[in-house]
């Protein structure tokens, strides 16, 4: 009986021995895969960019932002008639401009409008850029373009 006690005890000896090896050997494993993750997610990660470039992205933005919305919208309302139906505006705050798209139901209603936004305070110059009949509609709407600055 005592020895088949030592020879338990010398085999459960030699399988933890064993189990220690093995998990050794996975703990290096699971380094090396984090190491290469870690590898592929940096290879995949975009260039940063240079601090000058971002901070000329950043000050573009803004710009962008800093549209006096309130003052447009005032000098659009008004010129708003019943009778032109603003579609789009397109400001560009780094030029100053603005590209607006509308429709009306008349020749004199389209010009009507195009000069109550030149009467306005807020924007310096208005210009009519473009303008279609759409003959496809029954009541054949004048859709124009005008380009404005403030």
């Amino acid at each position: 009986m005592g020895l088949v006690g030592v020879g338990l005890c010398l085999w459960a000896g030699y399988r933890i021995d064993e189990i220690q090896t093995m998990n050794s050997r996975l703990r290096a494993h699971a380094s090396q895969m984090a190491a290469a993750r870690a590898m592929r997610e940096t290879a995949n990660r975009p260039p940063a960019l240079p601090p000058e470039v971002q901070l000329r992205a950043v000050s573009q933005a803004i710009g962008r932002l800093n549209v006096p919305w309130r003052d447009f919208f005032a000098a659009l309302q008004s010129a708003s008639t019943p009778h032109v139906a603003l579609l789009a505006i397109e400001p560009e705050a780094s030029t100053l401009t603005l590209k607006g798209m509308a429709e009306a139901a008349t020749p004199e209603a389209m010009i009507q409008y195009i000069e109550a936004l030149k009467q306005g305070k807020f924007f310096k110059t208005v210009t009519l850029s473009h303008h279609e009949i759409n003959t496809a509609d029954p009541n054949a709407p004048i859709r124009f373009r005008f380009d404005a600055t403030w």
